[in-house]
Order: C-alpha cells, then sequence, then structure tokens
C-alpha cells in the first residue's frame, strides 16, 4: 500500500503543475501594437523597400484588438473585422467587414479584389504568446504585433 502512495502523488503533482499555463487562446486576448520586421540585408532593393515599408507602417500605427468572444478589430491603413482562431502556436483572423462594410455590400473594384482573394491573415505566436509574426507566401519581411508598453 505505500508503495503505491508514492507513484499516486508524483502523478497529481504533474497534473496540477501542467494546469497552471495558460491556454494561448487566453494569452493573446488584449490590444497589439504592430510594426515591420526587416529583412537582413537592408542594402538590398528588398532592404530599402522594407525599410520604406517599415516606415508607411509607423505613419499608420497599426493596432490589433483580439477580444475575448473571438472576434478582432485590426486597422492597418483601413479598419478591419472579424473572427479569430489559434490552432496550437498559429493565430488565423478571418475579416468580415472592411471598411465597415461586409464584402458583398461594397461594391467598388477593390472589394471585389478583396472578396476574391479574402483570405485568412496568419500569425505564429512566438515567445511565449508576447509577439505575433505574420506568415508570409515567400516574403522576407513580417509584419510583427507586440503588446504595447504600459508607461
Amino acid at each position: 500500500m505505500k508503495c503505491a502512495v508514492a507513484p499516486l502523488l508524483a502523478g497529481l503533482l504533474m497534473i496540477s503543475l501542467g494546469g497552471c499555463s495558460k491556454p494561448l487562446d487566453d494569452v493573446i486576448v488584449g490590444k497589439w501594437e504592430g510594426e515591420f520586421e526587416l529583412s537582413s540585408d537592408d542594402s538590398s532593393e528588398e532592404g530599402f523597400g522594407a525599410a520604406l515599408a517599415k516606415g508607411m507602417m509607423s505613419i499608420f500605427n497599426p493596432k490589433l484588438d483580439l477580444k475575448e468572444d473571438k472576434t478582432f478589430k485590426m486597422t492597418i491603413f483601413v479598419p478591419i473585422e472579424g473572427t479569430w482562431s489559434v490552432t496550437r502556436d498559429e493565430l488565423v483572423l478571418t475579416a468580415d467587414t472592411f471598411m465597415g462594410m461586409t464584402f458583398d455590400e461594397d461594391e467598388s473594384e477593390e472589394a471585389s479584389k478583396e472578396k476574391n482573394n479574402n483570405t485568412p491573415m496568419r500569425f505564429r505566436i512566438v515567445d511565449e504568446g508576447t509577439k505575433l509574426v505574420s506568415i508570409e507566401d515567400g516574403g522576407a519581411e513580417s509584419t510583427v504585433f507586440i503588446r504595447p508598453s504600459e508607461d
């Protein structure tokens, strides 16, 4: 009987310690600020383009707000709203509205292109949920969202 108590206690301790960490869904809820991560070769044409893009992004001050009800509000040039989900270490943002209108409501040519190309935005959740890095198809530069500093 004494031999059975030690493994049981060890198992309970492992279960209780494993339950202490928050799921990533809970960790990432809240407000984020965007920045642009430069490619490693700043002297190239692509590096110049990345620097220019970073400067442009800082003017527009990108923001992301992930809400507990699995909706989001993002502003990069224009407001975008939709829903979000997490699978393992990947955040997926699916836009429902663009500039306050659904893709079906906006009949402009640009909205038509966006509707046909409404691919979800994907971000890798890194550094224990303190950083969101966009997953780009073949691009060297990434959009990065970090938590705003609390002054």
